[in-house]
């Protein structure tokens, strides 16, 4: 592991408009290159389970190259 950051934040932006904000707990970056998104959760709310449903929709089609775990 090369470094990590927390709480990333991510605009979800559908045909142009701003939804919201998906912040993810934990970016880290490996010495190859590679970039690993970590969420951690005890309790999926609502809310919690529509924002990652359009982060998975937009930013995660848009960014290929990102690896996304879920740790409950």
């Amino acid at each position: 592991m090369e470094g990590w950051e927390r709480q990333i934040r991510f605009p979800l932006v559908v045909n142009g408009v701003k939804i919201c904000d998906y912040v993810c707990d934990f970016l880290i970056r490996y010495a190859d290159g590679r970039k690993e998104l970590v969420e951690v959760k005890g309790f999926w709310t609502k809310d919690a389970i529509i924002k990652r449903k359009l982060f998975e929709a937009t930013v995660l089609r848009e960014y290929p190259e990102l690896t996304y775990r879920i740790d409950c």
